[in-house]
């Protein structure tokens, strides 16, 4: 994946649109989140074919619809999303993979003897890692069958997102936290009959920026996004909807 200077602006671009539009969406700013979530679906046309971030970034503009009560269209660009998440196991296969720092000279002689075995096994995390995505998108489309009441097709849905990012991401992670209590609240009343919503508020999807340096995902000067980078902000930016804290649809 070549350098280009005008893509390399909407990378970056792109990253503080969604990062923007997640803050927002935390505070309770709806309508400001769809926005610049629909912005910057709009600048990941500039992305190559089966890149991750467009997954993202249909997943994004459903959560924009459903915000804004479009349901039809909301599930659509779900179900588009997922298609594009399945496509992207072909753009990790082609992934550049940029060198690390070794501990020993010793091991990047290794690396460089093996080099094939050493893409293959990295390849392999990565692989591994992706399905985080999908199942975000998994989460937010059962999410929306979860708000108009078809709980039916919601359950399936759910049980799938929480195995795919429980396998991807770790059991603890907060965001598989998330799906694990929007699927308790399935069914569930209270002594009243009202709906139970799920009390675990933390719907931030993680902050890509603030580990991109460090995880050395942007490297160089000028600043420049590696394929590993790529990936990660796409599952990094892409919500995981915690049912309870979206407004009201019934």
């Amino acid at each position: 994946m070549e350098a280009n200077t005008e893509t390399d602006h909407a990378e970056f671009l792109w990253v503080e649109l969604n990062e923007a539009a997640a803050a927002q969406l935390d505070a309770g700013r709806f309508v400001v989140a769809a926005e610049k979530w629909q912005e910057a679906h709009g600048i990941a046309q500039q992305f190559e074919e089966n890149d991750p971030r467009i997954a993202s970034s249909l997943n994004n503009v459903a959560i924009a619809h459903r915000i804004k009560r479009n349901f039809a269209e909301a599930e659509q660009y779900y179900r588009h999303a997922i298609v594009s998440w399945q496509a992207a196991s072909a753009w990790v296969d082609q992934m550049q993979l940029a060198p690390r720092a070794r501990s020993s000279l010793f091991h990047l002689r290794m690396e460089r003897r093996h080099k094939p075995e050493y893409r293959r096994i990295a390849l392999r995390k990565y692989q591994a890692v992706l399905p985080a995505g999908c199942a975000a998108t998994h989460n937010n489309l059962a999410e929306l069958y979860h708000a108009v009441n078809r709980e039916e097709d919601a359950e399936p849905l759910y049980a799938q997102a929480l195995r795919d990012r429980s396998e991807a991401m770790g059991a603890d992670e907060p965001t598989t936290a998330i799906i694990r209590e929007n699927a308790k609240t399935l069914g569930a009343q209270t002594a009243d009959g009202s709906r139970v919503h799920a009390s675990y508020h933390t719907m931030d999807p993680g902050t890509f920026s603030a580990q991109a340096t460090r995880k050395r995902w942007i490297i160089d000067q000028p600043a420049e996004f590696t394929d590993e980078g790529r990936l990660m902000a796409a599952i990094l930016l892409t919500p995981v909807l915690d049912h309870g804290r979206l407004p009201s649809l019934s």
